[in-house]
């Protein structure tokens, strides 16, 4: 009988251990989805530079998020502007003068909103927080394809640092640097009336 009381108390003492680390690590997941939720709505009048590669050519720009809108700056090799908002955005080459618009549903500048502004995000996601760093992992089904998307961030402080996309077709990375405050834009910063229409 005394060996089967020890056993049920080792056995309580294991259940208990194992649920006090389930638990602290329950609750230290929820404070990352907190905090990664705060700063992803504190991202409103920012800038950042970027590095963009695609495994076939290195793109570099400026990436602006306003309220709602979000105005990514090709500078480098080619000169293009893309500006979008939740259903529609608009594609202008500067080097040939051409404006295209398109559903944005229809394309990958979607994941982007969800990880901004969309907290339901980080459902379902893999949290990963190591060495002053946050990994989030998940694979979005979009275009009748599983995107597998991995966002990374600098912690303390914290800043996004990097969005990777892959699927079968296409293999994206972007890498940001350079996080900076907008004390001010252009009215029409965000607009998407095509800057080179025939009057």
């Amino acid at each position: 009988m005394l060996a089967k009381d020890r056993f049920l108390k080792k056995a309580n003492f294991i259940f208990l251990l194992l649920t006090l680390i389930f638990y602290s690590s329950t609750i230290r997941c929820i404070e990352t989805q907190t905090k990664l939720i705060q700063y992803n709505t504190s991202l409103k009048n920012t800038s950042f530079s970027f590095i963009q590669n695609n495994k076939t050519s290195v793109e570099e720009g400026q990436l602006y998020i306003g309220e709602k809108r979000i105005k990514i700056m090709y500078k480098n090799p080619n000169q293009i502007s893309i500006i979008v908002s939740e259903k529609k955005g608009m594609y202008v080459n500067h080097d040939l003068k051409e404006t295209q618009f398109f559903d944005t549903k229809k394309t990958l500048v979607n994941v982007f909103f969800k990880i901004i502004w969309d907290e339901s995000f980080f459902k379902e996601a893999e949290i990963i927080n190591v060495n002053n760093s946050i990994s989030i992992k998940k694979v979005i089904y979009f275009n009748d394809i599983n995107n597998f998307v991995e966002i990374k961030y600098q912690d303390n402080p914290l800043l996004i640092r990097k969005i990777i996309i892959k699927n079968n077709d296409q293999d994206y990375e972007m890498g940001f640097f350079n996080h900076a405050k907008i004390d001010y834009l252009e009215k029409n910063f965000f607009s998407m009336i095509d800057p080179y229409i025939q009057n």
